[in-house]
């Protein structure tokens, strides 16, 4: 038998008792489990007192799988015991069965949701034509793990996609707003070359997708450009776009 959990749940699973023995009647049924850290296992029914011939009875078992365990298979062991009555004859009766548990870290249910957020994300991204090739691969990467039941792995990578969605669009805003505070002070005959080569690295950034490296770049950048251009004014384009109130003020100086 096989059954799936998750850490930090509880989850009960069935081990059916059969009575194959043609003509005879299966009493003082018990059973009992070892393996996978027996104190957070535990049997929840009453035992059968009973399995006549050829029918079954099914005894429930929870399992409170501690949060501190990691992904992989363990290995319970079912001890099934009672006798095998028929007329005034009785056989004990003894089996052993091996049941395997999948834990998991992580709710499926989870992993598939959030997995399903992250393609939203990556369809936002694609559709504002913002650079998406590493965060496609990390959604295929991501499928991958879900289909192999690896759940958390699989989490942890949508919870990536998500993030840097949001920081992708923040930072694809603040590298607009800088390139028009650059052409703003272009338009005035100001030059701000460091601020220039820090917008080019951001943008770089950028597209290679490392968006949080970008924003350092442009938090730079905004500081810089201060630094490059507050107070300063370029003498010939001052003189080219007021030149009429120049001409009015020496002419009232010489009157």
């Amino acid at each position: 038998q096989s059954f799936e959990i998750t850490r930090g749940e509880a989850e009960d699973f069935i081990i059916i008792i059969q009575n194959p023995y043609v003509n005879s009647t299966l009493k003082n049924v018990s059973v009992s489990i070892s393996g996978f850290l027996e104190q957070y296992v535990k049997i929840t029914s009453t035992m059968p007192g009973e399995v006549p011939y050829n029918q079954s009875r099914n005894v429930t078992v929870r399992i409170n799988a501690p949060s501190y365990m990691k992904y992989g298979n363990y290995t319970l062991t079912a001890k099934i015991t009672g006798k095998v009555v028929k007329e005034d004859r009785s056989v004990d009766m003894l089996e052993e069965r091996k049941i395997n548990l999948l834990l998991y870290e992580l709710s499926p249910s989870i992993a598939i949701n959030n997995l399903a957020a992250a393609s939203e994300n990556l369809q936002k991204m694609i559709a504002a034509g913002l650079p998406t090739k590493n965060t496609q691969a990390q959604l295929a990467k991501a499928q991958q793990f879900l289909a192999n039941k690896r759940y958390k792995e699989a989490d942890d990578l949508a919870k990536t996609i998500t993030e840097n969605t949001a920081l992708a669009f923040n930072t694809n805003t603040q590298l607009k707003d800088l390139k028009t505070a650059l052409d703003q002070s272009r338009s005035k005959g100001l030059n701000a070359p460091e601020t220039q080569r820090i917008y080019g690295l951001a943008q770089a950034a950028f597209e290679r997708e490392d968006f949080k490296t970008a924003t350092e770049r442009i938090k730079e950048a905004k500081f810089i450009i201060i630094v490059e251009t507050k107070g300063k004014i370029n003498l010939a384009y001052f003189i080219i776009n007021n030149w009429w109130q120049i001409i009015l003020a020496l002419t009232a100086l010489i009157i």
